[in-house]
């Protein structure tokens, strides 16, 4: 087989681009170093290489890629005109096999985001030649790193949607005694608002921050999922406590957590158990974390509203974004950020009381690519290092601040990672920027809201309406699939037909991510085996059960 029978059969997207391209004739092909490929940790399962390597690089990369078979090496080229000479000198040396130990991609427009989704693995490096080490390179190598990391986290949604599915079914029961927050749009339109990350910054703003939330009128005071034990511990009670997280995680914290009566805002991917740790009154934020199975429900219920956290970026999704989502939807001014530090502020992840005791996060390196240490500099020039996930949520944040008018977003964190259009103040100068306003009360005020927006009396008979839809649509999905992976006989083009047809499965399957490695009967397999876990996640969900039987004959 020649060469370029062999790219047209392995790598054809590079098959016409070569034949363009008039090969190199003196190419140089330079060995990595030793170091680094000493270095290359054995949980690395995805390598980038910018680059052609030379050929003792080559055959130790192959023997790493064999080891275990499942790894993925990848070579980035941007001259062409060196891959054909480059195969050739491989065919010779007997390393250019069917068996693809390598692939050979070239950078254009599109391509990281291309590459993030077509190989949505943790655990990734990426390394350069010696001469490909220019500053371009290394500005790639950190958008691939954090395109990577942004689709590995939508692959681990879609692998556990079934789980997710369960919880929002958990979760939606609590939907009818809920207050509708997307509805509170400048409700509090003027007033200060305090926006509380668990970052080791916010320990020095807590008894600022207790003399707001005890104000009948200063600021509203906002906090969210780590940080909310972080107040109680101080004793003290923000105006809305914010949580989202799928994890039991999330549960764990919220046990330390003491505002019980607090209005408590949620997303329907929630942690079921963190209902039992507060009383509410509960709100709920259509956000679009909840995923496709929010759209369906919302919409369902006539919540046209906005969606809530959709002028930030996708790669700023935490708990933290939300709450500055919803104090710029009440129309909150000026926004002020403590414990928003995105970085590890002298060697520590979270203010004290964020986490249980023995189980605090300390500045260490990782191979996952949200996780990444990155080494930035402080305000004073000092070394500092944050994550990916947090560079990714600072340039949200810096985009959307940038947004708005001069002087409506400020941050108390002088030592975190620096946002750029996000200027820092004092807690002097913050003070002066909550004045006390007269002749008001912020906490009567939100009771009054809650009053006002209560979801409509019709809801249980639209969820109950909506469960029952799902289980009709569940026992449809799984009879087309049991055709297709041959399980019962039956049509297989009318099979395929109906199940692109359904709304249950365009809901349930709308993003397959998940299957891009499978082809031909492997994708049904995999479905089939997803829809026999949904149904599952439908007959052991406890919650419909409880308020279905309410309203059954009211919409028989």
């Amino acid at each position: 087989m020649s060469v370029l029978d062999w790219i047209q059969e392995q790598i054809p997207s590079l098959f016409f681009p070569i034949l363009s391209e008039p090969a190199d004739k003196t190419p140089n092909f330079e060995e990595l170093e030793e170091s680094c490929l000493d270095s290359l940790d054995d949980e690395v399962d995805l390598l980038y290489i910018w680059g052609l390597p030379g050929f003792s690089t080559l055959e130790r990369l192959i023997v790493w890629k064999k080891a275990k078979p499942s790894r993925l090496l990848v070579l980035v080229e941007s001259h062409l005109g060196k891959v054909v000479p480059f195969l050739e000198q491989l065919q010779v040396r007997g390393l250019l096999s069917k068996d693809l130990l390598f692939t050979i991609e070239v950078l254009k427009e599109g391509a990281i985001h291309r590459w993030a989704k077509m190989r949505p693995r943790d655990r990734l490096e990426v390394v350069a030649l010696l001469s490909y080490r220019d500053s371009e390179y290394k500005a790639i190598r950190q958008q691939l790193l954090e395109a990577t990391a942004l689709s590995h986290a939508l692959l681990q949604d879609r692998l556990q949607g079934h789980q997710l599915f369960q919880q929002f079914l958990d979760t939606i029961s609590i939907l009818p005694t809920s207050f509708y927050a997307n509805r509170w749009k400048d409700a509090f339109r003027g007033v200060p608002a305090v926006i509380c990350g668990a970052g080791p910054s916010l320990e020095e703003a807590l008894p600022w921050i207790r003399e707001l939330a005890a104000s009948p009128a200063s600021a509203l005071v906002i906090t969210g999922g780590s940080a909310l034990p972080v107040l109680s511990r101080h004793g003290i009670w923000p105006h809305f406590g914010v949580a989202v997280d799928p994890n039991l995680e999330e549960y764990r914290r919220l046990k330390h957590y003491t505002g019980f009566e607090v209005p408590f805002l949620y997303a329907t991917r929630l942690f079921p158990a963190c209902f039992q740790t507060v009383s509410g009154p509960f709100g709920f934020m259509h956000s679009g974390v909840g995923g496709m199975w929010d759209f369906w429900l919302s919409e369902a219920l006539g919540m046209n509203e906005p969606l809530l956290g959709s002028v930030l970026e996708e790669g700023s999704m935490s708990v933290t974004a939300l709450c500055l989502s919803w104090a710029h939807l009440l129309g909150c001014s000026p926004l002020i950020l403590a414990g928003v530090d995105l970085a590890y502020v002298q060697g520590k992840h979270y203010a004290q009381g964020a986490v249980a005791s023995g189980t605090e996060v300390t500045i260490k390196q990782s191979l996952s690519a949200a996780d990444r240490l990155v080494k930035v500099y402080d305000r004073s020039g000092q070394d500092l290092y944050t994550a990916n996930r947090w560079l990714m949520e600072a340039r949200a944040y810096d985009q959307w601040a940038r947004t708005l008018h001069r002087g409506q977003i400020f941050t108390l964190s002088e030592q975190g990672l620096v946002i750029q259009a996000i200027p820092p103040c004092s807690l002097q100068e913050a003070t002066l920027k909550t004045p006390h306003l007269p002749s008001r009360s912020l906490r009567q005020e939100i009771a009054s809201w809650v009053d006002r927006t209560w979801m409509s009396d019709e809801t249980q008979a639209v969820l109950a309406t909506k469960y029952r839809e799902l289980q009709e649509g569940i026992d449809r999905i799984e009879a087309h699939l049991e055709v297709m992976v041959g399980k019962k006989s039956g049509s297989l083009i009318l099979a395929e037909i109906e199940l692109e047809e359904d709304p249950i499965f365009q809901m349930l399957f709308y993003d397959r991510t998940w299957q891009a490695q499978a082809t031909g009967r492997d994708v049904w397999l995999l479905l089939y085996d997803q829809i026999l876990l949904y149904r599952r996640a439908i007959q052991t969900s406890t919650s419909p059960s409880s308020w279905i039987a309410k309203v059954s004959s009211s919409i028989k």
